[in-house]
């Protein structure tokens, strides 16, 4: 078995949706593998690792997308491998990711690539390069 069990990164975007494509097809190799679907529960950075502090009104609605989010990954995963959905609201997204493989003894962590501009990438950085960096095993980079 090529893949025992697979954290997929995911927050809905056209770039997770690909690397959620890429999860199934893994899934469809790989009889009997299980996925964890990640959402990281946060508003976007203004700079770097700097955040505004949200409304109480933000956290709910947040936190009702990110339901959502993870209920739209477990209809599409739900028939190829067992399926675990979890939310994470603090730390950086790279790190939630990361941290989550680690406690689920994940063998393969999927994520999309936004494809953020020049000066987008500068000044927010790219959640995808640093998984690659910090992650204990391998990493599938799905690109647009």
């Amino acid at each position: 078995m090529f893949c025992r069990k697979a954290l997929l990164a995911y927050d809905g975007t056209d770039g997770a949706n690909l690397a959620l494509d890429k999860t199934i097809e893994l899934c469809k190799l790989n009889a009997g593998m299980q996925v964890v679907v990640l959402h990281v529960n946060q508003p976007e950075p203004v700079a770097g690792e700097a955040y505004l502090v949200p409304s109480v009104d933000l956290l709910a609605e947040l936190d009702t997308l990110a339901k959502r989010t993870l209920e739209q990954a477990e209809i599409r995963v739900a028939p190829y491998a067992a399926f675990t959905g979890e939310i994470v609201t603090d730390g950086s997204p790279a790190g939630a990711i990361v941290s989550c493989a680690e406690h689920h003894e994940c063998d393969l962590i999927i994520i999309g690539n936004r494809g953020l501009s020049g000066l987008q990438k500068l000044f927010l950085g790219s959640v995808s390069k640093q998984v690659v960096q910090d992650a204990p095993v391998p990493v599938l980079v799905v690109k647009q």
